[in-house]
């Protein structure tokens, strides 16, 4: 059983749901969507939902960008099994593009991935 099928994050869904409707533009709504569906871990619309935020002008801060990546981080992980391998290295690869331009900010991937070396079978380690 998933986090929304709790009565008390459905209704916190639903409600963020008809907020962000009722206010397409409102970048308060857009982001506690896009942080109630990653809390909820439904993936795929968390990832639309914070890329809708971020596109509307929604603040970029390390918040954000961090939850964002935790959700492409998932979607890689989701795709492996699939055995969509380029899925997989396009969404492992998403947050590499977010980082500041100084090299003092690790990759968002670094906690989950570790430090880059050479993995059988790609970057993610995935065998053909």
């Amino acid at each position: 059983m998933g986090f929304v099928d709790l009565a008390p994050w459905k209704r916190a869904l639903e409600a963020a749901e008809a907020l962000a409707k009722q206010n397409p533009n409102d970048l308060r709504a857009l982001r506690l969507l896009a942080e109630i569906h990653t809390e909820t871990q439904w993936a795929i619309r968390a990832w639309e939902a914070w890329m809708n935020y971020r596109e509307k002008g929604g603040t970029w801060d390390e918040a954000a960008r961090q939850a964002a990546a935790k959700v492409a981080r998932t979607l890689a992980f989701y795709a492996n099994p699939r055995g969509d391998r380029a899925e997989a290295e396009r969404s492992a690869a998403r947050p590499r593009r977010w980082r500041r331009a100084s090299n003092t900010t690790p990759c968002w991937l670094a906690p989950a991935w570790g430090p880059r070396r050479k993995v059988p079978g790609g970057p993610l380690g995935l065998v053909g």
